[in-house]
């Protein structure tokens, strides 16, 4: 409707929590190769 032309960057935070630990996993740019 507003003819908006920007950029979208879609990035991903894991929690991966397991008996060694918790870690934080960061994803940037997700969906860039789809």
């Amino acid at each position: 409707e507003h003819n908006l032309d920007v950029e979208v960057r879609f990035d991903i935070i894991a929690i991966i929590k397991n008996k060694a630990g918790t870690r934080l996993e960061h994803l940037e740019d997700a969906f860039l190769h789809f």
